[in-house]
């Protein structure tokens, strides 16, 4: 672990094995822990096992539920609040450590206390200046709205010909393709399908 990494997570983190997979049968104590905090809230922070195998700082953009009746049976999509948004993800219960879950606090309620510490002149430079390149013609509600429906990824990957492209953000595909995990593309004219068998008969 690097120095610059090490402030942001600390290196024990990095090897922390998981409170169901290191092979001990789980406490009473464990196990009822796990069952008050599951399934976890949207808002709250805990550390994720990414893709490198070290655990990293996420903050719940949004759940679903899987098939099952069990509360540890969600996927929580995630923002890696040390990364660029382009890296948030899907991911299952056991990439997090729910040893490390936070009080989930109310944004609202922080929102506001930090209001209140602001001046008038000084909110209104914020909201003037806090614009998203491509979104100036948009007022701070629109705005807001805007990242309200665009926050969830909705198209993991596409296949363009013999390449497999991870996606970066929200694209808006028509309702129907947002239960689709990948879209295969035309390299020629760039329709889309939701399969495969689709794109071998058009191709």
């Amino acid at each position: 672990s690097t120095q610059s990494h090490a402030a942001a997570v600390p290196a024990d983190d990095n090897q922390r094995p998981l409170a169901s997979s290191n092979g001990a049968p789980e406490s009473e104590a464990t196990k009822k822990r796990r069952s008050g905090i599951l399934p976890l809230e949207v808002g709250t922070r805990v550390m994720c096992r990414w893709r490198d195998g070290k655990y990293h700082p996420v903050k719940v953009i949004e759940r679903r539920k899987l098939q099952s009746t069990e509360p540890s049976d969600y996927e929580y999509y995630v923002h890696y609040t040390e990364f660029n948004r382009r890296l948030d993800e899907w991911v299952k219960l056991e990439q997090l450590d729910l040893d490390s879950v936070e009080t989930v606090v109310d944004e609202k309620v922080e929102d506001k206390v930090a209001s209140l510490k602001m001046t008038r002149h000084q909110k209104r430079k914020i909201d003037e200046t806090h614009v998203e390149v491509g979104h100036e013609e948009l007022d701070a509600a629109s705005l807001r709205e805007h990242e309200e429906f665009t926050k969830v990824k909705n198209i993991a990957t596409i296949e363009l010909g013999r390449y497999e492209i991870e996606t970066w953000y929200f694209s808006p595909f028509p309702p129907e393709y947002n239960d689709s995990l990948k879209l295969y593309f035309c390299e020629f004219c760039l329709n889309f399908m939701k399969r495969k068998e689709q794109l071998q008969r058009h191709m």
